[in-house]
């Protein structure tokens, strides 16, 4: 019974300690530093605004234009027939028919079904046109041309006036 006391001091001490013990060979108990809990999983990555189908290859670029030829600023496009009928989006500010990145992407179409969209913008007409979404990376954007209504943007001045020479 003489390392009775000796035990008992042991087993307070390594329970004041706070830590988990080990054991190793040459120098009995020693405090284990506590391991990292394991980094957690990684996020999903978040599905695109403009995939209308997650599993989908297909995709599509449509910029609305004017007759002129510029892009139109704020038009809105909508599928209204085929797959994904109801989705919508606005085209970019920054639009420009040079730039080869500008209009509206579509991605997540279903390949060579074929879709309706419908153009739209303040002080324009509606537009509609079939598209054929490919997986084709090279594949090329597609226009829509809207036509202006109401009164010329340039005033013509009052036509009541008669040149005077």
């Amino acid at each position: 019974m003489r390392y009775g006391p000796l035990l008992f001091a042991a087993l307070v001490l390594s329970s004041c300690s706070g830590g988990e013990t080990s054991h190793t060979p040459l120098t009995g108990f020693v405090p284990v530093a506590p391991t990292a809990p394991p980094p957690p999983p990684p996020a999903p990555t978040p599905t695109p605004a403009d995939t209308i189908f997650a599993t989908a290859t297909g995709w599509l670029q449509v910029m609305v234009i004017s007759n002129s030829g510029a892009c139109i600023d704020g038009a809105v496009i909508e599928i209204v027939s085929g797959p994904g009928t109801g989705f919508s989006g606005k085209q970019s500010a920054a639009c420009s028919v040079w730039d080869p990145w500008a209009g509206y992407f579509l991605y997540g179409l279903v390949v060579a079904e074929p879709i309706i969209i419908r153009a739209s913008a303040p002080g324009y007409g509606i537009a509609e046109s079939t598209f054929y979404p490919s997986a084709d990376p090279g594949q090329s954007g597609y226009f829509i041309a809207l036509s202006s209504v109401g009164p010329p943007s340039i005033p013509l001045g009052d036509p009541t006036l008669e040149l005077s020479h």
